[in-house]
Protein backbone atom coordinates (compact mmCIF):
# COMPACT_ATOMS: atom_id res chain seq x y z
CA UNK A 1 0.00 0.00 0.00
CA UNK A 2 1.66 3.23 -1.20
CA UNK A 3 0.66 6.40 0.61
CA UNK A 4 2.71 9.55 1.18
CA UNK A 5 2.56 10.67 4.79
CA UNK A 6 3.33 14.40 4.97
CA UNK A 7 2.28 15.26 8.53
CA UNK A 8 1.47 13.57 11.83
CA UNK A 9 -2.27 13.68 11.28
CA UNK A 10 -1.88 11.70 8.07
CA UNK A 11 0.48 9.38 9.91
CA UNK A 12 -2.24 8.22 12.29
CA UNK A 13 -4.85 8.05 9.52
CA UNK A 14 -2.52 5.90 7.44
CA UNK A 15 -1.79 3.63 10.41
CA UNK A 16 -5.51 3.25 11.05
CA UNK A 17 -6.15 2.49 7.36
CA UNK A 18 -3.50 -0.27 7.43
CA UNK A 19 -4.94 -1.65 10.68
CA UNK A 20 -8.48 -1.79 9.24
CA UNK A 21 -7.28 -3.47 6.05
CA UNK A 22 -5.22 -6.12 7.88
CA UNK A 23 -6.83 -7.35 11.08
CA UNK A 24 -4.00 -9.80 11.73
CA UNK A 25 -1.44 -6.98 12.20
CA UNK A 26 -1.24 -5.15 15.52
CA UNK A 27 -1.89 -1.40 15.52
CA UNK A 28 1.61 -0.77 16.88
CA UNK A 29 3.10 -2.42 13.77
CA UNK A 30 0.83 -0.31 11.55
CA UNK A 31 1.91 2.81 13.42
CA UNK A 32 5.54 1.78 13.06
CA UNK A 33 5.08 1.37 9.28
CA UNK A 34 3.36 4.76 9.02
CA UNK A 35 6.11 6.37 11.10
CA UNK A 36 8.69 4.87 8.72
CA UNK A 37 6.80 6.39 5.75
CA UNK A 38 6.73 9.78 7.49
CA UNK A 39 10.48 9.67 8.24
CA UNK A 40 11.20 8.76 4.63
CA UNK A 41 9.10 11.73 3.47
CA UNK A 42 10.96 14.10 5.84
CA UNK A 43 14.30 12.76 4.65
CA UNK A 44 13.35 13.31 0.98
CA UNK A 45 12.23 16.87 1.76
CA UNK A 46 15.47 17.58 3.64
CA UNK A 47 17.50 16.30 0.69
CA UNK A 48 15.50 18.47 -1.73
CA UNK A 49 16.00 21.54 0.46
CA UNK A 50 19.75 20.87 0.73
CA UNK A 51 20.04 20.49 -3.03
CA UNK A 52 18.13 23.75 -3.59
CA UNK A 53 20.38 25.59 -1.11
CA UNK A 54 23.47 24.15 -2.80
CA UNK A 55 22.22 25.21 -6.24
CA UNK A 56 21.32 28.71 -5.02
CA UNK A 57 24.76 29.10 -3.44
CA UNK A 58 26.45 27.93 -6.63
CA UNK A 59 24.46 30.40 -8.73
CA UNK A 60 25.17 33.24 -6.30
CA UNK A 61 28.88 32.43 -6.08
CA UNK A 62 29.54 32.25 -9.80
CA UNK A 63 29.41 35.29 -12.00
CA UNK A 64 27.92 34.66 -15.37
CA UNK A 65 29.96 34.89 -18.53
CA UNK A 66 28.58 38.28 -19.60
CA UNK A 67 29.62 39.98 -16.35
CA UNK A 68 33.07 38.40 -16.51
CA UNK A 69 33.45 39.63 -20.09
CA UNK A 70 32.26 43.14 -19.15
CA UNK A 71 34.77 43.34 -16.28
CA UNK A 72 37.54 42.12 -18.59
CA UNK A 73 36.58 44.71 -21.24
CA UNK A 74 36.68 47.49 -18.64
CA UNK A 75 40.21 46.45 -17.65
CA UNK A 76 41.26 46.10 -21.28
CA UNK A 77 40.00 49.60 -22.14
CA UNK A 78 41.25 51.11 -18.88
CA UNK A 79 37.90 52.40 -17.65
CA UNK A 80 35.86 51.85 -14.52
CA UNK A 81 32.11 52.23 -14.95
CA UNK A 82 29.76 52.17 -11.99
CA UNK A 83 27.19 49.60 -13.07
CA UNK A 84 25.54 46.73 -11.27
CA UNK A 85 26.08 43.17 -12.47
CA UNK A 86 22.52 43.07 -13.77
CA UNK A 87 23.11 46.18 -15.88
CA UNK A 88 26.38 44.78 -17.21
CA UNK A 89 24.70 41.52 -18.16
CA UNK A 90 21.78 43.33 -19.81
CA UNK A 91 24.09 45.60 -21.83
CA UNK A 92 26.19 42.69 -23.12
CA UNK A 93 23.10 40.65 -24.02
CA UNK A 94 21.54 43.61 -25.82
CA UNK A 95 24.75 44.14 -27.78
CA UNK A 96 24.84 40.42 -28.56
CA UNK A 97 21.50 40.82 -30.36
CA UNK A 98 23.24 43.19 -32.78
CA UNK A 99 26.46 41.15 -33.03
CA UNK A 100 24.94 37.68 -33.24
CA UNK A 101 28.02 36.08 -34.81
CA UNK A 102 30.59 37.45 -32.32
CA UNK A 103 31.71 35.79 -29.10
CA UNK A 104 30.85 37.19 -25.68
CA UNK A 105 34.26 38.84 -25.24
CA UNK A 106 34.06 40.84 -28.48
CA UNK A 107 30.49 41.73 -27.65
CA UNK A 108 31.53 42.99 -24.21
CA UNK A 109 34.27 45.19 -25.69
CA UNK A 110 31.74 46.70 -28.11
CA UNK A 111 29.18 47.19 -25.32
CA UNK A 112 31.69 48.96 -23.04
CA UNK A 113 32.82 51.23 -25.90
CA UNK A 114 29.20 52.07 -26.71
CA UNK A 115 28.44 52.77 -23.07
CA UNK A 116 31.47 55.08 -22.87
CA UNK A 117 30.29 57.00 -25.97
CA UNK A 118 26.72 57.37 -24.71
CA UNK A 119 27.40 57.93 -21.03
Amino acid sequence: MQFVVTNKSELFKFAWKIFKANKDIAFSECLQNAWFQYKRYLNREAIKAAQQRKLAKFIADTENEEVKAWNWAEKKLGVALNLTDAEKERNVRNMYKEMWNANVWATAIKAVKLHMEIG
